[in-house]
């Protein structure tokens, strides 16, 4: 990969394939994604409410993740997100603006539509807020059966195609054994330290 051109999907799987820990930032300002750029980081999580041309300059050769919103808050040109086709759309819109990748925590039939058009998703594994009345607020998968839950779902996100996964709030030796048995890219939250990256918030690293 040239120095002066961004990571693609191809290069972030390689790093993961060569062992190399995947540094990420959450940021929403272009302050902090040029601040990112600077230092290094290889990934950054930008909320598509904050995203825009130039955020993406700002973040020069950082791999961007652009989160499309879900649930009731989640719109796209004043319209909600609601079908498969509206998050095509929304992911096609910020595709032209430079994203690199989309976190998508809709159905697995929305998330499919997106894999069939090569729309590189990053989904939610864990404890996953938009659901959390399913779960309330705590780790998920210190017992058996709900690991095997967690195995499972990380499993049909692999099957239909998904980049990746947010792994949040789960026992560390169960990241540790979805990190290493899957192609998918694992953003540790929460999850200790076997992820294949740590997904950090640039107010707890810049001590806001």
């Amino acid at each position: 990969m040239s120095r002066n051109l961004r990571p693609t999907v191809s290069d972030i799987r390689a790093m993961k394939a060569r062992g190399q820990k995947i540094s990420m930032l959450y940021v929403t300002t272009p302050d902090e994604a040029a601040a990112a750029d600077a230092a290094g980081i290889h990934m950054l999580s930008i909320e598509s409410r904050f995203f825009s041309s130039q955020m993406r300059e700002a973040a020069g050769r950082c791999f961007v993740q652009v989160g499309l919103p879900y649930g009731p808050t989640g719109t796209f040109e004043g319209r909600p997100l609601a079908t498969a086709e509206d998050y095509l759309r929304a992911a096609f819109h910020y595709g032209a603006m430079g994203g690199d990748c989309y976190y998508c925590a809709a159905s697995l039939d929305i998330q499919k539509t997106l894999c069939d058009n090569h729309v590189p998703i990053v989904a939610h594994v864990g404890l996953i807020p938009s659901y959390i009345t399913w779960t309330g607020f705590r780790a998920v998968g210190k017992k058996a059966d709900e690991a095997f839950a967690v195995w499972n779902h990380v499993k049909q996100l692999e099957a239909i195609g998904c980049f990746g996964a947010e792994l949040e709030v789960v026992p560390d030796r169960i990241a540790e054994f979805m990190s290493k048995n899957t192609s998918m890219i694992m953003l540790g939250m929460g999850a200790g330290a076997y992820a294949d990256a740590q997904y950090l918030f640039a107010e707890d690293v810049l001590g806001y």
